[in-house]
């Protein structure tokens, strides 16, 4: 599996973090820590960014893209879904380094 990671930055409001994965012929787009500080919400922000994504995805022939985003996070995934992610297709979990068994 080869991956392809990129960091994205508007001015000091806005960043992501995203990544390309190949898996055989499939090759889909990760997206998290997506952020747009308070101050610059609704500006069209956070749609440009994803934009270029987007874009990006469409020239490496991504099957998808997938987005993470924290569960308490409901504005943000109201925002992702009228952009067009759907939140009800998948479900992902995370285990904290904390929490990662010892080295035996």
């Amino acid at each position: 599996m080869q991956a392809t990671r990129w960091t994205s930055t508007v001015s000091a409001r806005a960043t992501s973090t995203w990544y390309l994965r190949r898996l055989g012929d499939l090759t889909f787009a990760v997206v998290e820590n997506l952020v747009v500080d308070q101050e610059g919400r609704g500006n069209g922000i956070g749609q440009a960014l994803l934009r270029e994504v987007e874009r990006f995805c469409l020239s490496r022939n991504c099957s998808k893209m997938m987005l993470l985003s924290s569960a308490s996070r409901v504005d943000a995934h109201r925002f992702f879904e009228q952009v067009g992610f759907h939140g009800d297709r998948k479900r992902g979990f995370v285990k904290y380094r904390s929490r990662f068994a010892e080295a035996t």
